[in-house]
């Protein structure tokens, strides 16, 4: 993808270890599924574009190729993304930003520090992270100035690490643990917190 926008679900391009998709610096893959249940797409992604979910119908979008090199942001507008391993969202200075949807862990991981797409970005509604029985930690940063967040899923969540100028709407428990590493070191900002 040279420029403009490829909008597809993701069994209408290839995907295999060595068939994928290369998007461009300022292009944009966006990927949907169109029904109520699950599409993978395990073909390697490339370039510095950005990749946007959003499916609106709740289905469940996994990327399954670890050796994603895409630099771009990944956006979750709405659906669930699953992830299995850190390197499915490649090595992107853009991190994930959410504004609506699931950001779906389907196995334990440790994002460090020195990894950008640890870096998630709250943009505007509410988004849930689901751990799905699995110990995730996340060792850079949750950001933003507007947004709603909620743990959900067995397992837990711990976040070593919060931009001091954060500022969530509500911050939900539902399901599992948060653990906050340092609270007190944060200075970050929380309308309300909810827990279960």
């Amino acid at each position: 993808i040279s420029q403009g926008t490829l909008q597809a679900t993701t069994s209408a391009i290839p995907g295999s270890s060595t068939e994928g998709v290369s998007i461009s610096s300022g292009a944009n893959l966006v990927l949907s599924y169109g029904a109520s249940n699950s599409g993978v797409y395990s073909g390697p992604i490339s370039g510095g574009g950005n990749i946007t979910i959003n499916d609106l119908s709740g289905a469940t979008i996994a990327l399954s190729n670890s050796n994603n090199s895409y630099s771009g942001a990944t956006n979750l507008v709405g659906g669930v993304l699953a992830i299995s391993a850190p390197g499915d969202l490649g090595t992107q200075a853009g991190g994930v930003n959410l504004s609506g949807g699931t950001l779906q862990f389907t196995a334990p991981m440790t994002i460090p520090v020195t990894q950008p797409e640890a870096t998630i970005s709250l943009l505007s509604g509410t988004s849930q992270i689901d751990t799905d029985g699995n110990n995730v930690t996340l060792g850079e940063n949750v950001a933003g100035s507007a947004g709603n967040l909620n743990k959900i899923g067995a397992g837990t969540l711990t976040l070593t690490g919060l931009v001091p100028t954060t500022t969530i709407g509500t911050l939900g428990v539902l399901q599992g643990v948060l653990s906050l590493a340092s609270a007190s070191s944060y200075g970050f900002s929380c309308g309300t917190i909810n827990g279960t």
